[in-house]
């Protein structure tokens, strides 16, 4: 899974979001206190303009109504972890990132997959693994965000506007990080990268969800969050202990290298999958034939994200690793420890439910090469 440096300056919002510019947090006028701590708070006014109102995608609940022109789902990540972001308990949380299209397309013509995170929208959805738990309010949010600000040694500085979405409170944040990494290993990383996110929280059928978008562009943030409609968590199929079973079948099959190319009759677009698996064979057949599905770890269960389309999560996979180096991404660098907890995502298609294939590609990457986004 790729990573993101995030760079949050803080502004407050809700969906009907009321909002304008965050003000420079190193403004000794504005805030005495701003080069000190880092933060700045400044009152927000101006509306953006309204959205669509079509349903461009939904994000575990969440549909988004307005985009940016021109871009399209590059990734959607599912993450089960404890204590998220520091916040305790069990949590659940759904992520979309939107790049330029002209960009996706040309490494998928190139048959990579380094996209600039630092040039994406994205969208996350928080949720608590049992329905009714509570989610951070913006207040907690902002404490969180202040934390990392005191943690990163004066590489952050983030500003903070209070808003509202939907009527709510919101938490509109801009942030300066001036240590962010690289994220390819072939380019030097960016001196500094600034981004703007909006935080706020919803009640929906007894449920609290957390919203947050991010991106580059403060206007076009601020538009995707004005624009989103956030509704229940989403539902399984009408048999959801059958359709479960076969999803765990299904993930077991893809992920056995004794079956050769049997493997790929559980996976989606093998068109693309299939050349990459081919050419896997070949070079690291050792590799490919010892990946394993050790198992399910106690805690692992089926997310439902949809009735066609599913997270399943504490799959157990083992690997043997050819001439003792573990080089079998996410899968590989653990083989030293035994089975790795991972999970995946699923489909469900007229001839089953099958492991997408963004999902298997980053998965066995770099044994697939293969595209790991969508």
């Amino acid at each position: 899974m790729r990573t993101r440096s995030k760079l949050t300056l803080t502004c407050a919002l809700a969906v009907a979001l009321t909002v304008t510019a965050c003000g420079s947090t190193a403004d000794p006028a504005v805030n005495p206190s701003a080069a000190a701590s880092g933060t700045l708070d400044v009152t927000a006014t101006g509306p953006p303009t309204p959205g669509s109102g079509d349903v461009l995608a939904v994000v575990y609940g969440a549909k988004v109504g307005w985009l940016p022109d021109g871009v399209a789902l590059s990734w959607d990540t599912f993450d089960a972890r404890e204590n998220l972001y520091g916040f305790p308990g069990s949590w659940y949380r759904q992520t979309a990132s939107f790049h330029a299209g002209v960009d996706i397309r040309r490494e998928l013509d190139a048959g990579g997959s380094a996209l600039d995170p630092y040039a994406a929208h994205e969208v996350e959805v928080l949720r608590t693994r049992e329905p009714g738990g509570a989610v951070p309010d913006v207040d907690a949010w902002r404490a969180h965000l202040d934390a990392e600000v005191a943690a990163a040694a004066g590489t952050l500085t983030r500003a903070y506007e209070q808003a509202t979405v939907g009527g709510g409170p919101a938490l509109l944040t801009r942030t300066v990080n001036t240590a962010p990494g690289s994220w390819t290993g072939d380019k030097p990383p960016p001196a500094e990268v600034v981004d703007h996110s909006v935080y706020w929280r919803v009640e929906t059928a007894g449920d609290q969800v957390g919203v947050k978008v991010t991106g580059p562009d403060r206007d076009a943030v601020l538009r995707i969050a004005e624009s989103m409609t956030v509704g229940a968590r989403p539902t399984g199929p009408s048999a959801p202990d059958d359709a479960a079973a076969r999803i765990r079948a299904s993930v077991q099959t893809a992920l056995d290298g004794s079956l050769g190319e049997g493997m790929l009759d559980a996976v989606t677009e093998i068109d693309v999958v299939g050349p990459a698996f081919d050419a896997a064979l070949v070079a690291h057949p050792a590799a490919v034939r010892g990946l394993t599905v050790a198992g399910f770890d106690p805690a692992s269960e089926v997310v439902w994200l949809g009735t066609s389309s599913a997270e399943l999560v504490g799959i157990l996979v083992d690997v043997v690793a050819e001439h003792g180096d573990p080089g079998v991404g996410a899968i590989g660098r653990h083989v030293a420890g035994g089975p790795v907890t991972t999970s995946a995502r699923m489909m469900g298609l007229a001839d089953g439910w099958k492991v997408a294939r963004e999902s298997y590609c980053g998965l066995t990457f770099p044994v697939l090469v293969c595209p790991a986004f969508n």
